[in-house]
């Protein structure tokens, strides 16, 4: 029961990147008025039609990863476990280092349109850090499953 716990969570985030994607299209394309300025969506260090397709390749990783994890198709190898911890934890301490700085309070308007797209950033990191506790969790439930059909091996 508690895989489906990781499977909503991923597919939650996914959700979220997804709305990243489609916001910041749609205010490129047909700019609305409740949406924030599609200033705030990117850093515009890199040209629209590259990330757009960037983005794009990274939420089919995301939706077929998720997928998969859902059907049991991903065999969690523990190099697979550590890459994505390393990758994830990795990433989110590089965005947090960028946020940081800029943090004052009461927030002035230039960190936040900083923030924001480092938000969506920071949904990919987590996402990768919630897909590498899911293989953790899935290779000890393997483990269990088949010391329950086999027995426990010999000491």
């Amino acid at each position: 029961m508690i895989r489906w716990y990781y499977i909503s969570f991923m597919t939650l985030l996914c959700g979220l990147y997804g709305f990243r994607i489609a916001g910041q299209y749609v205010q490129r394309e047909w700019p609305q008025s409740w949406l924030p300025p599609a200033g705030m969506w990117y850093s515009g260090d890199l040209g629209y039609s590259y990330l757009l397709a960037i983005q794009v390749l990274i939420l089919i990783f995301m939706l077929v990863t998720t997928w998969r994890a859902g059907a049991h198709h991903i065999t969690p190898r523990s190099w697979k476990r550590r890459l994505c911890q390393i990758a994830g934890w990795g990433y989110l301490v590089v965005i947090l280092a960028q946020m940081i700085p800029g943090i004052s309070f009461p927030p002035d308007a230039a960190w936040l349109a900083h923030a924001f797209p480092l938000f969506f950033q920071m949904i990919l990191a987590i996402y990768i850090i919630t897909l590498g506790i899911y293989l953790t969790y899935d290779a000890a439930r393997r483990k269990e499953h088949y010391f329950q059909g086999y027995g426990a091996p010999d000491s």
